[in-house]
């Protein structure tokens, strides 16, 4: 089931990305009005918006499966939690992908062994730099 999610997936991006192209190559006639122009650039950039939305996620979910492998969230430790977060994800991200809901996680957090271990040990900046480093990309 994944498999085909994964092929959709692909082919609507292709197919996004061929339709940027075609507003690329309408936008580059210079006798368009500008009405049409401002159009097209609108739904150029919604283009590009969602594009770099699924560039994000498919970059979260490779960072998460490289730290916590395929554990499920019940099998989750403080340790692990805090290089998803050095990585970069936000809490929210972490719990869409573990498909818990967020206070679930926020929870998990406050235990109060997690809660100690989480505030000696998670850097800000370490997260903060990975999110610019994304968005560098």
């Amino acid at each position: 089931m994944e498999v085909l999610e994964m092929t959709e997936k692909v082919l609507e991006i292709t197919e996004n990305k061929e339709r940027q192209r075609e507003i690329i190559s309408y936008l580059i006639n210079e006798n368009l009005p500008f009405a049409d122009r401002k159009v097209l650039q609108k739904e150029l950039n919604d283009l590009m918006n969602t594009n770099t939305e699924e560039k994000m996620r498919t970059w979260m979910k490779k960072e998460a499966r490289a730290i916590v492998g395929n554990r499920n969230w019940e099998n989750m430790n403080i340790i692990e939690f805090v290089k998803l977060r050095h990585a970069g994800l936000t809490q929210s991200e972490i719990a869409d992908f573990f498909n818990v809901s967020k206070s679930k996680m926020d929870n998990f957090v406050a235990i109060r062994e997690n809660r100690s271990y989480y505030r000696k040990n998670f850097v800000y900046d370490l997260h903060r730099i990975a999110r610019e480093n994304w968005t560098d990309k």
